[in-house]
């Protein structure tokens, strides 16, 4: 998209010297079998008010599931939109302040990005400079480019010794439970299928769709749930039901949040 015609005002840099604004990914390498998450921080910001984060990744290798923005991270910040390409290997988050002070400093946990391993072999996940059609990764109130470092991460994805073979399709149940504010949600499908896996409370009101039709091979998978609705908000202390549904069949399990 045009971030020129979406952040009206972008990063704001003191025309004191200073390092420029970088982003880190952690970990820096993994080898993986499963399903794993990149932590995306940021240092160095100066009057922060908007972010336009592109990042692209080895699409043959890997596949990008989710990517949770904690607002805690960023006071004030919200999420403008989010897109993700797994066909092309392109994800695009866009972050704005709802007010006009700026955020300074660094930031740990920037992004969580949630990524399933596809085939073994070497991937990379990347933040790019620019875009194809030039516009740049941050800009000023000019509207002009601001300099900044980016990072790369590599995945080595080695599944090994070939996993057992699912006879049955299974809802395990999570882990840790009671939890809190996460919890990992393990998953068996016996053939490749169309996955929904949904968080309920218990008057059946839809909390959070975790999987909305994601096919999935023979093999056991994993999910995790923040503890979050569908809108980001934190949900309160209580009992939910996880729902799994799939091939025709649906399970479910109890989960226990205690904040």
């Amino acid at each position: 998209m045009k971030i020129g015609a979406i952040l009206l005002i972008a990063i704001i840099i003191s025309p004191v010297p200073a390092l420029p604004a970088s982003f880190v990914f952690s970990p820096q390498t993994q080898t993986v079998d499963r399903a794993f998450t990149v932590v995306l921080g940021g240092a160095d910001f100066v009057n922060a008010i908007g972010l336009d984060i592109a990042i692209v990744f080895d699409a043959s290798r890997i596949r990008c599931d989710s990517v949770g923005f904690d607002p805690s991270h960023l006071p004030g910040f919200s999420e403008l939109c989010c897109r993700i390409d797994n066909s092309a290997g392109f994800i695009e988050i866009v972050l704005l302040k709802q007010t006009f002070s700026g955020s300074t400093g660094s930031v740990d946990s920037l992004l969580i990005l949630f990524f399933e391993p596809l085939a073994t072999g070497a991937a990379t996940i990347s933040i790019v400079r620019t875009y194809e059609n030039g516009d740049p990764l941050l800009l000023d109130l000019a509207l002009a480019s601001i300099e900044a470092a980016v990072d790369t991460a590599k995945v080595i994805v080695d599944f090994g010794v070939l996993p057992p073979v699912i006879g049955a399709t299974k809802l395990h149940q999570n882990f840790p439970n009671p939890f809190n504010p996460a919890t990992t949600i393990r998953f068996d499908i016996a053939s490749r299928s169309k996955v929904y896996l949904r968080i309920f409370d218990v008057n059946g009101v839809l909390i959070k769709t975790l999987l909305d039709g994601t096919e999935y091979g023979n093999g056991s998978w994993e999910k995790v749930w923040d503890g979050t609705n569908s809108g980001g908000s934190a949900v309160q202390s209580g009992v939910y039901l996880c729902v799994l549904e799939t091939g025709g069949q649906r399970t479910s399990a109890k989960l226990v949040l205690l904040r």
